[in-house]
């Protein structure tokens, strides 16, 4: 015996979708920190001068699904400025990275969100 005999079929059809919908295209917002800073390497048994992304060269892999938000915030612990260009993101143009191109540098001591 169907409870639900009173209410239309389509009715239930469209909740059943609109549930569905929301929990397939629900964003959420993915967070990194960056810390960008100097440190030294070992490169053919000579230390070098190498800049590091939380302590990582090359820096973290960041992760991500399709219709996240994501929100990074760079922290730049050189003594110069820099920036960050981004490959294999779709991002607006005035977020690239390119300095002095796309968006001006961030400067030493300052945090970039």
């Amino acid at each position: 015996m169907n409870r639900y005999k009173d209410i239309p079929i389509k009715i239930l059809q469209t909740v059943l979708i609109l549930l569905c919908t929301q929990t397939l295209f629900a964003q959420k917002v993915v967070h990194y920190e960056l810390y960008v800073k100097d440190t030294l390497v070992n490169y053919a048994g000579k230390q070098k001068r190498a800049i590091a992304v939380n302590g990582q060269i090359p820096m973290p892999t960041l992760t991500f699904t399709e219709g996240d938000t994501a929100e990074i915030v760079v922290h730049n612990l050189l003594k110069e400025s820099t920036s960050l260009h981004w490959h294999g993101v779709f991002l607006p143009n005035k977020e690239d990275g390119v300095p002095y191109l796309t968006q001006q540098p961030i400067k030493p001591g300052t945090t970039y969100t």
